[in-house]
């Protein structure tokens, strides 16, 4: 067995570090209700020129996105889809999030975005997986 790389454990901590920050985003919004997490966002959206039933479809289902994508990359389950999801799934925030001019946030939602990216980047150092 070959020895374990400094940069295999650094894609192992960033992975599961930002796994378990998404898995926790929809985990403690499902337990809280999908239902109030939806209606209160979906109002921060009135002003911005995204329809309403659509940001609630999609605040809707976030949370169950979230949670999958986040147990993904805890495991190391397909990883690389995993991030891919989860890259894609932050741009579609921050369009919303831009559509809505809200800046502030759409600036923390940037270093998820780098995250991801350096995660499918690395890629050939996720030594400890499930399955490719």
């Amino acid at each position: 067995m070959t020895p374990i790389t400094p940069r295999q454990w650094a894609y192992l901590t960033l992975r599961l570090t930002l796994g378990i920050n998404i898995m926790m985003h929809g985990l403690t919004r499902i337990h809280s209700g999908v239902g109030t997490f939806a209606e209160k966002m979906t109002g921060g959206f009135a002003d911005s020129p995204l329809p309403a039933p659509l940001v609630r479809a999609f605040l809707t289902g976030l949370p169950f996105v979230e949670l999958v994508i986040g147990v993904m990359m805890l495991i190391g389950l397909y990883t690389k889809y995993a991030l891919v999801a989860g890259g894609l799934m932050i741009a579609l925030l921050t369009f919303g999030t831009t559509a809505k001019q809200d800046w502030a946030t759409a600036s923390v939602q940037l270093p998820y975005a780098i995250a991801f990216s350096l995660l499918i980047f690395g890629l050939e150092y996720n030594r400890f997986r499930v399955r490719d």
